[in-house]
């Protein structure tokens, strides 16, 4: 079996479709003895919405990309590249990785769709995916920082960030510096990566259906907002001795479950808030649930848990007390 280690980079992603301009890569054995190293530099496409906007954007850090931007517009476009990459990426003996991977799948995918190429079908491990369950971490780290700190200070020193192929590189000594922390051979961690591997072409068919439950997800948040509002009000009254309920991020996602929920509350005579300080009561989706949210907050906060099947169920919900 052979490691397929790739990164793009693009000159903008104007209305969420980026311009290639390079696609670079690193071929290993499952030893991660590397067979091949390059990047295919290539033309965005000539055009006010193929220029390069890397710099200066609002709330984003400026990139600096290999090579001169009027290198990039004398190369061939996408097409003269198309086959390669598709040999590559598609070889029925090739697994391939990329860090953050759905970025690139998208890239990719968008670059067939501008040029009316068939979508490539392949199936993609995402590495910061991996490297970040190795740091028991939730955020991102760049891909040049989790080098640092998982391979070693120093491992980037000869490193190009932004080169595609040296980018491929660093995912490359990632992946198999886990593999030597962990102690495994690099198939042991792959079959233990399912929550990393991504197929691409579903990935790319079920866009719509992906921005949808988001824009879904984005509403139900609102609306839990909207409700705090509301029960600030009666929050400030004196008067006031019904209970303060917080709600789990994964009932949010689901619309039957939020309003139901939100609804017992009310007729239990409490409210809705969002600041942990301020919760007497959090309502988590499941036990599954409620074991990752006491696990990432501990003992932090004075809060009671309640799982939603009991708060829905029972006149007055049975507590439980986390010691």
């Amino acid at each position: 079996m052979k490691y397929l280690f790739f990164d793009i980079e693009c000159s903008n992603c104007f209305n969420g479709i980026g311009k290639m301009v390079e696609f670079g890569y690193v071929l290993t054995d499952e030893n991660f003895k590397i067979l091949g190293k390059r990047e295919y530099v290539m033309s965005p496409g000539r055009g006010g919405e193929n220029r390069f906007y890397l710099k200066g954007r609002k709330n984003q850090k400026d990139l600096e990309l290999a090579y001169d931007y009027d290198y990039y517009f004398e190369q061939p476009e996408f097409p003269a590249f198309y086959e390669k990459i598709r040999s590559l990426i598609e070889a029925n003996d090739t697994i391939c990785f990329a860090w953050s991977s759905d970025n690139d799948i998208l890239h990719l995918f968008h670059a067939c769709q501008r040029y009316g190429k068939s979508a490539m079908k392949y199936i993609c491990y995402d590495v910061q995916k991996i490297a970040s369950d190795y740091l028991e971490i939730n955020e991102q780290m760049s891909l040049k920082s989790a080098c640092n700190a998982i391979v070693g200070k120093g491992s980037t020193v000869q490193i190009q960030e932004h080169l595609s192929s040296d980018d491929a590189k660093m995912t490359m000594m990632i992946l198999e510096a886990v593999c030597v922390l962990e102690r495994k051979n690099s198939s042991s961690l792959i079959a233990e990566s399912e929550y990393a591997k991504e197929d691409a072409y579903d990935y790319v068919l079920n866009i719509d259906a992906r921005k949808n439950e988001k824009q879904k997800r984005k509403e139900r948040h609102q609306f839990y907002k909207r409700m705090v509002k509301e029960d600030e009000l009666l929050l400030q009254n004196p008067d006031f001795k019904g209970e303060r309920y917080n709600v789990s991020g994964k009932i949010k996602n689901k619309v039957e479950d939020l309003d139901s929920v939100i609804e017992k509350i009310h007729s239990l005579g409490g409210v809705v808030v969002d600041n942990l300080v301020n919760t007497d009561l959090f309502v988590t989706y499941d036990e599954d649930n409620q074991k990752e949210i006491i696990e990432k907050f501990g003992d932090k906060y004075s809060v009671r848990y309640i799982l939603m099947s009991d708060l829905m169920t029972k006149d007055k919900p049975e507590i439980i007390l986390v010691s």
